[in-house]
């Protein structure tokens, strides 16, 4: 929630602005901006409205309908990093991105209006891309601002405190855009005192920066550590990624059934050749028959029962919660218990976590599978999620996935992927443990990098109203 239910205050009507409204004229924002008032008039700085700094760019693009067959760097919103400012983009056909999107350009700077609390802004590098049409889009105006310093103030608490109370929406609580260009900002009168206070914080940003690696590079060894402890090596590179300049020729496709670029392609070759060369077992024969489907619902604000979606599932097994939606009923089918597995069927497809008791009565969204180990089973849902997402397990899921308008994989499909064993059964305990073990510590590596973020953000601030 944005705004507490027992918060009560009183205005008299002639201290009321344009807008009568309960967060409008909420008292915490009124005491933020005198604070921001007198603090620029003693340091000598100039108090803008966003708009004054930065021009709106509004150029959208329906890329299914115009342009299906083109490449695209696009940007969701869940690949938008909160509170940091990072994000990454994924290369998608004009076909798979089935809504309008907004186009922006290096220098740009794009701010999430959908659940903005959620700090959700990045400095665009890509020479020219597109994302969620949920995305402002502005253009700093250098002669006036360096980019950097804006993109700074927009991820701090001075922003964060102007938008909380003036939200609308229940269910997706949205940033009215010209609440947006009227966020108030603080602008040090020359380049070099920005300068100065970016530098002021440098050393901050460094050291969460320095922990966010270390946890990025964590977790890419607990996806693939059930390959380096069987000594698994994959060719290269460790991940495919088809462009739209591969080709190859085939005139030898067997008896397979598909006239797949994917499916056929040299490297998925070596793929099938290394599964050949070590004791594997197919997932249908660790799992129970019926994989379930999730329910076709998108998550609100608040509800009764906590709901997974694709943007809450992490590739390292562990699930992500502090995006978590809600909705109000579902069936008890529909529920996740503890030691269940998850799996994304479309989207990012092929994105496998473990239920713990903490997610225990949640329940999913419909681009995810349910999965649960036999009750006879040798190999436990850890190991099973932790192959899922490593790179072997990764490439059978793009080796086995179709769809042209967006990706899928099927049940039917998932229970083909081959499962590799050690020699002795026993050996697998020792393997979960580790794994059990990696996913303590990223919990506690990211803490710290939460811990960091936060403290460089606190500084920005402190170093404009000190």
């Amino acid at each position: 929630m944005t705004e507490s239910a027992s918060y009560v205050y009183y205005e008299y009507p002639d201290n009321v602005g344009e807008r009568l409204s309960y967060g409008e004229n909420h008292p915490e924002r009124k005491a933020l901006f005198k604070i921001l008032e007198e603090s620029t008039k003693k340091k000598g700085y100039e108090l803008k409205r966003l708009e004054e700094l930065a021009d709106s760019i509004e150029e959208k693009v329906d890329t299914a309908k115009s342009f299906p067959d083109e490449s695209f760097a696009y940007l969701g919103l869940e690949n938008i990093e909160p509170y940091k400012g990072t994000a990454t983009f994924q290369t998608l056909l004009g076909k798979e991105i089935l809504s309008m999107s907004k186009r922006f350009r290096k220098g740009d700077i794009v701010f999430a209006g959908l659940r903005p609390y959620l700090n959700k802004v990045h400095l665009v590098e890509q020479t020219e891309a597109i994302g969620s049409a949920e995305l402002f889009v502005i253009k700093p105006k250098e002669e006036l601002v360096i980019p950097d310093y804006l993109l700074k103030y927009l991820l701090s608490d001075l922003t964060l405190t102007q938008t909380k109370w003036i939200l609308t929406g229940c269910s997706y609580p949205r940033l009215n855009p010209d609440d947006f260009k009227n966020l108030k900002i603080i602008k040090p009168t020359r380049k070099e005192e920005q300068e100065q206070i970016l530098k002021r914080i440098e050393a901050y940003e460094k050291n969460a920066q320095q922990k966010d690696d270390e946890t990025l590079k964590l977790s890419n060894r607990c996806r693939n550590v059930i390959l380096e402890k069987l000594e698994i090596e994959m060719p290269s590179p460790n991940l495919f990624e088809v462009t739209s300049t591969d080709f190859y020729s085939d005139w030898d496709i067997g008896d397979s059934g598909r006239l797949d670029f994917v499916f056929h392609h040299p490297w998925m070759d070596k793929i099938r050749v290394l599964l050949s060369s070590f004791k594997t077992t197919k997932l249908g024969d660790l799992i129970e028959p019926q994989i379930e489907y999730g329910i076709n619902a998108s998550g609100k604000e608040q509800g009764s029962i906590p709901f997974i979606n694709i943007q809450n599932m992490g590739i390292d097994g562990r699930l992500k919660l502090a995006e978590i939606g809600y909705i109000d009923t579902a069936e008890d089918s529909k529920l996740v218990h503890g030691r269940d597995i998850l799996l994304s069927r479309s989207r990012l497809v092929g994105v496998c976590n473990l239920v713990t008791e903490k997610e225990d009565g949640f329940s999913f969204g419909s681009y995810i599978l349910r999965l649960r180990t036999r009750k006879d089973s040798d190999v436990p849902p850890e190991y099973i999620v932790s192959f899922l997402n490593s790179d072997l397990g990764q490439a059978q899921i793009r080796m086995l996935e179709t769809g042209a308008f967006g990706k899928n994989i099927n049940t039917r499909q998932i229970k083909e992927i081959k499962v590799p064993l050690p020699h002795y059964l026993e050996d697998i305990g020792e393997l979960v443990s580790e794994i059990q073990k990696m996913w303590r510590e990223l919990d506690e590596s990211e803490a710290e990098t939460e811990k960091l973020w936060t403290q460089s953000r606190k500084k920005f601030a402190e170093v404009l109203l000190e």
